[in-house]
């Protein structure tokens, strides 16, 4: 969620969550309509997640591979 934020590379947004309790004020922020990027949260936090799974692979020299037509990865790749 801080990542999202941090993302958003908006000034607004954040003055708006700055010292705020996250995760209970980020939804309700989210849910009361104030930013309607809900979806684009999610496809933020999938790329994020992913990122961090291949990144670890990567700093331990592990093989690894994501297959790009996997359709539970179209959306954030």
């Amino acid at each position: 969620m801080e990542a999202f934020i941090k993302a958003q590379n908006d000034r607004r947004i954040d003055s708006f969550f700055r010292g705020a309790e996250l995760p209970a004020m980020f939804w309700a922020v989210f849910e009361s309509g104030e930013f309607e990027r809900v979806a684009e949260y999610r496809r933020f936090e999938m790329r994020y997640l992913l990122d961090g799974i291949e990144a670890l692979p990567d700093e331990m020299g592990i093989p690894h591979w994501c297959d790009p037509d996997d359709g539970r990865l179209k959306e954030v790749l």
